[in-house]
């Protein structure tokens, strides 16, 4: 448990900068365990401080002109070769699927018979239909004619004058 806990000091003494207390420093002399942990994290510090050196703001290839040209280079044979390789598999899919000798022709498909009933059907369907949309046509002008007769009275005057 003190072990733990003095590694625990260790750790945050490096984060933070925090002194260790008495008794850890006390343990940490006498723990090879703790003391090996103190010096790992100690070069981690200071690994850490030389990145931080470092100005990663940028990437690398911002850096160098030479590098940017190098990367460039390489970006576009990549891009060939990859358009190359899917030209080839289509290529290569095209012939190898297998067809159809030919696409069968219309009469092949269609019963006659079918279709004469199927059209007897359509007819049958569309009748009543025909009738319904005929005397809602003959109600709708009706009622327009109406409307007309009772909304302009010059309508109704010009008929009892040439009576």
């Amino acid at each position: 448990m003190v072990c733990a806990l003095t590694k625990w000091l260790i750790s945050r003494r490096e984060d933070t900068g925090r002194v260790l207390p008495a008794w850890a420093e006390g343990h940490l002399r006498g723990c090879p365990s703790c003391g090996e942990f103190a010096r790992l994290v100690s070069s981690w510090a200071e690994q850490r401080s030389d990145w931080r050196a470092l100005d990663l703001s940028r990437p690398p290839a911002e850096e160098s002109p030479r590098l940017r040209a190098v990367l460039a280079r390489r970006r576009v044979p990549a891009a060939a070769l990859a358009m190359v390789f899917a030209a080839v598999l289509l290529g290569a899919l095209w012939l190898a699927w297998p067809r159809t000798p030919g696409l069968p022709s219309l009469d092949e498909l269609i019963d006659r018979q079918k279709v004469s009933l199927l059209r007897e059907e359509i007819a049958t369907v569309e009748n009543p239909l025909r009738q319904e949309m005929d005397g809602l046509e003959q109600e709708l002008s009706g009622a327009i004619n109406f409307l007309i007769s009772r909304l302009d009275p010059g309508l109704g005057k010009a008929k009892e004058k040439s009576l």
